[in-house]
Formats: structure tokens, sequence, C-alpha cells
């Protein structure tokens, strides 16, 4: 224990000591200041690093076993993750389909989203897969407006459109 505590005081006066003579040696103006910061920064990482050694000792909690009220909350918390996810989708297809109705004037049949649900367990952030929109049949006015590049960019995913089912892209027999 007094070894370390003496190992400590030695590095943090070095690293004092060095710094001081950093900027010492340097000449008045802008650089020096920044020097001072950095000396100031590391001297105090040196002090800081026996308070963070004293939390690195410490274990963190395991999941709770399978049928207990820890593992009953952990799936409440993954149901919760699931109704966000789901609410967000809902949230993002309107502001979709409001975005392409004032860049084109087009007022889409349909806006799916699809949010890669697999992931919500290990993050809490929600990744989109993909986006159809069937623009009733105005797939071109849709594409000249500039729209499905616009919407790839903003929501980071592939955006397709469709008919709707109701033939090919033209209209006629699939």
């Amino acid at each position: 224990m007094l070894s370390s505590l003496l190992e400590w005081a030695r590095i943090l006066l070095i690293t004092a000591f060095a710094g001081t003579i950093a900027t010492l040696l340097l000449p008045e103006g802008g650089l020096k200041g920044y020097v001072k910061l950095a000396a100031a920064a590391v001297t105090a990482a040196v002090v800081a690093a026996p308070i963070a050694g004293l939390f690195g000792s410490l274990r963190l909690p395991s999941p709770p076993p399978e049928g207990s009220a820890g593992a009953e909350a952990a799936l409440s918390v993954s149901a919760a993750r699931e109704a966000v996810a789901n609410q967000t989708a809902l949230s993002l297809e309107e502001a979709v389909k409001n975005i392409i109705y004032e860049k084109s004037g087009i007022n889409c049949r349909a806006v799916n989203i699809y949010i890669q649900k697999d992931k919500l367990d290990q993050t809490s952030e929600l990744s989109l897969e993909k986006a159809t929109i069937d623009a009733g049949g105005d797939e071109g006015a849709v594409k000249a407006a500039g729209l499905p590049e616009y919407l790839r960019g903003m929501l980071g995913c592939e955006v397709e459109f469709t008919d709707g089912g109701e033939g090919g892209p033209d209209g006629g027999a699939p």
C-alpha cells in the first residue's frame, strides 16, 4: 500500500515538473496556453488515477435468473422498447407522408417503416431497415421530385416505391 502511494506521488511530481519545464521553455504566446492546459490535464489524470482504480475493481451485477422478478422486469423493458419502436415507426410514417405531400403534392396511399427489432435488446438506438411507399401510381412524379434520394438521406435506410400491388410500375399487368 505504501509503495503504491509512493509510486503515485513520484509520478505526480515528475508529471508536474515536466509540465512546468515545458511551459517555462516556451516563449509567450498562444501555444504556451495550450501547453499549460495539456500539462494541467495530464496532471489531473495522474491525480485521479487512484480514484479510477478504486472503481475498476467493482463488479457489475449479473443478469437476473429466469423466472425471477428481475427477469420479469427485463421482459417488461423489452416490451416497452418494442412499443416505443412501433410508435416511432407510426410517427415516421406520418412524417414521411407529409414530406412527400409538401415536396410533390402527391398524397401517398401508404407508407411503411420497418425497424430492425432484433437489435432492440442490445441498444437503445433504433435502426431503420427499410421504408416502402405506395405513391398510388405517381411514382414517376415522386422520383422526378428527387424524393427517393432525399428520403434515403433523411431516413438512412433503403427506400422502395411500390404501386400497392395493383399491377406493374406502369399500372398494367404485373
